[in-house]
């Protein structure tokens, strides 16, 4: 072409020749233009779609400690037992037991 263009963000392209880009797996996501390649979701954020510019939070009551438990980066519901209020947990550990009186 004349004129390269810029991967879009939530795309990369690895390799130079490269004619299209690609679009980041779930459990990655690249923030910026011209990407050459993805980055993890971090803890305590969720990427479970292919293409993501930015990770997702995990939602009060939910944590995300490591890539591999929980599929694709989805974040996981607390243990049975305990909750939180508090966005973006980064491990079950902080999730907080339940006191008496309430489930």
């Amino acid at each position: 072409t004349a004129n390269p263009r810029p991967t879009p963000k939530g795309f990369f392209a690895e390799h130079s020749g490269t004619i299209e880009a690609t679009a980041c797996l779930p459990g990655f996501y690249a923030p910026t233009i011209e990407n050459k390649d993805c980055y993890p979701c971090p803890p305590g954020s969720s990427c479970s779609l292919e293409g993501l510019f930015e990770a997702e939070e995990c939602p009060p009551g939910t944590y995300r400690s490591d890539p591999e438990i929980g599929g694709f980066g989805s974040c996981i519901p607390c243990p049975q037992g305990t909750w939180s209020k508090n966005w973006q947990l980064r491990e079950k550990g902080e999730c907080t037991r339940c006191p008496t009186g309430v489930v």
